[in-house]
């Protein structure tokens, strides 16, 4: 099984995977973190040179459907070669990360997969000619499951303004933190929704909606985990490549949320 947390930026979603691992562990399950070894809390020549094996190791054992993921970010109007490189590096360490995650005995949990990583190649780009970028094949290189991690946007502004480093892109361009996280959280929702209609029925794919505010209705982490995962534990057969299903939400429902979420982006891009 393979969950995937996905929000704007500062809405916890590490802090939120890393506390749903240990406690998914302690109930009895076989849990991995593929991309803990490349997150941002590693020292940077460290995450570098792993990210680099990971996207170099996709490249070899998967030539042409790298050189499709290459081609994909290329077209998709970054805005420098830098751009272009970092983030078909991204998708290609990703891709190995869930090829790793279906192979895995029992459940691997990502504190960010492809809905982030469409919303980190739309948000310099073109949010929405790039989604085959994230067709899971036949390998199923999708989640089950999809939490999204819901905040409010003030609470979100102060976590990223106390972190010690630059891990966003809007940290590190300098723009006004207020509004890019209103962008990126509408451009999240939007492509979650395009994904989900385009790919979701493969897997099946699932959604829970996490609530982040200490002052709201957030569920303990016990909780979570029973939201997430059934009773049994997980384990130990390698999670299976999708079949044909369906997830929560009817298509109907989830074209007309996601044609309202993209007409949020294009109004908040247009303002």
């Amino acid at each position: 099984m393979i969950i995937e947390f996905c929000g704007p930026p500062g809405a916890g979603k590490s802090t939120l995977a890393h506390a749903l691992a240990i406690q998914l562990r302690r109930d009895g399950h076989h849990v991995s973190l593929p991309l803990e070894a490349m997150s941002p809390r590693r020292p940077r020549v460290q995450r570098i040179a792993r990210k680099i094996f990971a996207a170099a190791q996709e490249g070899v054992l998967h030539p042409l459907a790298s050189g499709r993921v290459v081609g994909v970010v290329a077209r998709s109007n970054q805005a420098s070669p830098r751009d272009v490189v970092v983030r078909s590096g991204n998708w290609l360490m990703l891709r190995s990360a869930l090829r790793q995650a279906r192979r895995h005995a029992g459940i691997s949990i990502l504190d960010q997969g492809v809905v982030q990583e469409l919303c980190s190649l739309g948000y310099m780009g073109r949010p929405y000619a790039n989604v085959d970028i994230a067709d899971p094949g036949a390998s199923g290189l999708g989640p089950d499951l999809i939490v999204v991690v819901n905040i409010d946007l003030s609470l979100a502004e102060e976590r990223i303004e106390a972190r010690p480093g630059r891990e966003s892109r809007i940290e590190r361009r300098g723009l006004n933190l207020r509004s890019e996280l209103v962008r990126q959280a509408a451009l999240v929702g939007s492509l979650r929704g395009e994904w989900l209609d385009r790919f979701g029925k493969r897997i099946p794919t699932q959604v829970r909606f996490v609530a982040n505010d200490p002052d709201g209705p957030r569920p303990s982490v016990a909780e979570l985990a029973s939201q997430c995962v059934p009773t049994a534990p997980v384990g130990p057969t390698p999670s299976s490549p999708p079949t044909n299903g369906h997830h929560v939400r009817s298509s109907s429902r989830r074209t007309s949320a996601f044609r309202s979420e993209r007409r949020k982006v294009n109004s908040v891009a247009t303002s």
